[in-house]
């Protein structure tokens, strides 16, 4: 979906009071029921939503695939449906014995929703306990699983993001100690208009991208982004012109997606607002000596030709962006439209979506992979170790398949 289509989907859901999602890890308008991550030790775990089922795959380095399922028909809080509009999500605890699924679900019989968070016990490869985390009340309330928080095992489950307004957000915390939900709200009305809500559960902070300030405001509101400790503590922000150093064509608009690999590191993404063969971005900033690095993600140069030279062929940046265990490399989503018959009124055809391998130590793009049949990936995760790079992905047909390729290729 290009920039155009999504804002005037969101023009259409405002008047319809249709939820839309704006979070870490989907774009407006789309959710994904697969989601993958490797462990720091090499054990991938991949889960998907097959009818009313929950299906995980645990691959142990080096050994067999062990496959567990769980119906969300009988569930310790009775029959669950899963909430389309939410973003499912896996977290690993840092000390890789526990592992976390969250799933965007409703009560069937009851008028209540929020998130159902199944544990994983990765010592015996069992299930372990469920939490049901319940919204706030709102009805526009929009579920999201964030994953552990630091070096504990604690869980932020649930944000509750109220797009409309774009004036409050409230996240619910599981402490597994004595299974207690704290929840946290954020009014964020003293702060520019949202665009984007990033969760960093790994580091405890939530990321604000706001709209980017017209010049008159620019002196008044000079950061693009902000971020918030996810105990509701104000924590750094990144200024517009700091991370626009070298940017020949500074026409950023809205962040498209971010990524942590540790506390002071952030990468960024953002999509060319130009026709043509413009190149889309990446930056990586780093907060505690302020440096920005950037490169261009190109775009396909032979698609683009074929379709009027680029002007009806849109490359975005998409969110979520996957990192290897390591922080060494990224795999970005790049999503593919282009302008279909009879090309003078909007009728955007989806071209699937790329995944471009990125070497964040050289700045380089290490490979480009995408489906034959003009897919999008249900879910996807990098591991890095013993020089090679694995990508895991699932392009929504055919299951989890599994790519390496030399780190120095």
């Amino acid at each position: 979906m290009t920039k155009h289509c999504v804002l005037r989907a969101l023009v259409a859901c405002l008047l319809l009071g249709t939820p839309v999602y704006s979070g870490a890890n989907e774009a407006f308008g789309r959710y994904s029921n697969s989601s993958a991550i490797f462990t720091s030790n090499g054990e991938s775990l991949s889960f998907s939503l097959v009818g009313s089922d929950l299906e995980l795959e645990i691959t142990p380095a080096a050994q067999a695939t062990i496959t567990l399922k769980l119906s969300l028909d009988q569930t310790d809080f009775g029959p669950m449906a899963f909430v389309s509009w939410g973003v499912s999500g896996i977290s690993i605890s840092a000390s890789n014995r526990v592992a976390a699924i969250g799933v965007p679900s409703a009560l069937k019989f009851e008028k209540r929703h929020g998130v159902l968070v199944v544990l994983v016990d990765l010592e015996t490869n069992r299930w372990g306990k469920q939490y049901f985390v319940d919204l706030n009340g709102k009805t526009n309330g929009l579920p999201k699983f964030a994953g552990f928080l630091h070096d504990s095992e604690k869980l932020a489950v649930v944000s509750d993001t109220n797009i409309l307004s774009r004036g409050s957000l409230t996240v619910g915390v599981i402490n597994f100690s004595d299974g207690r939900v704290t929840k946290t709200a954020y009014d964020l009305r003293a702060f520019p208009p949202v665009t984007r809500f990033f969760f960093d559960a790994g580091n405890g902070r939530v990321w604000l991208g706001f709209e980017r300030p017209q010049r008159s405001d620019a002196k008044k509101n000079p950061s693009i982004l902000q971020s918030l400790a996810l105990t509701g503590e104000e924590g750094p922000s990144v200024s517009l012109a700091d991370l626009q150093v070298n940017h020949a064509s500074a026409k950023w608009r809205m962040l498209d997606t971010m990524a942590f690999p540790n506390l002071t590191t952030i990468i960024v993404g953002e999509t060319a607002w130009t026709s043509g063969f413009s190149p889309n971005r990446l930056w990586i900033a780093d907060l505690t000596t302020k440096s920005i690095r950037s490169m261009n993600l190109p775009k396909d140069i032979g698609k683009a030709m074929a379709h009027g030279l680029g002007l009806d062929w849109y490359e975005n940046v998409q969110a979520p962006t996957a990192l290897s265990p390591d922080g060494r490399f990224a795999a970005i989503q790049i999503s593919q439209t282009a302008l279909g018959p009879p090309y003078i009124v909007d009728n955007y055809v989806s071209k699937g979506s790329r995944l471009t391998i990125v070497d964040l130590q050289r700045m380089r793009v290490l490979s480009t992979i995408k489906s034959e049949h003009d897919r999008s990936p249900a879910g996807f995760a990098l591991d890095h170790r013993n020089g090679k790079v694995t990508l895991l992905v699932n392009w929504g047909e055919g299951g989890w398949k599994r790519l390496e390729f030399p780190e120095s290729e």
